[in-house]
């Protein structure tokens, strides 16, 4: 991945700022939901080869500007991850996720996870 920020770095056409990197990873993540709205419209929800490969590219359009923000950070994307692995690894979580209780102070009873939490 450190070779892709290298990438990534090497195809920016001028130093773009860490706005335009955020902006530009937000339209490219509408162009995923976009190819994904035509899967339902057009594809009557089949996911054929033509739809997937035009989200996966979209994919990588997501990663370079994610790229690119790293850089703008300093960090490395693998640095990123390693970090969202240990935020949401729950071997490492010493305590229950907190639920947040409804207006009239009830936990939802909707889904498992809200019950699973209701005594503690």
């Amino acid at each position: 991945m450190e070779n892709y920020q290298i990438f990534q770095k090497s195809t920016e056409k001028k130093p773009f700022d860490l706005k335009y990197m955020a902006l530009g990873l937000g339209g490219e993540v509408g162009e995923i939901l976009n190819e994904i709205k035509k899967l339902e419209r057009d594809d009557n929800n089949v996911l054929n080869s033509d739809r997937k490969e035009k989200i996966i590219l979209e994919l990588g359009d997501v990663m370079w500007y994610l790229s690119g923000i790293c850089n703008k950070l300093g960090c490395k994307l693998e640095d990123v991850l390693e970090k969202n692995i240990e935020k949401l690894s729950p071997k490492i979580r010493s305590e229950p996720v907190l639920i947040k209780a409804k207006p009239n102070n009830t936990i939802c009873t909707d889904c498992s996870f809200c019950t699973m939490y209701k005594n503690g």
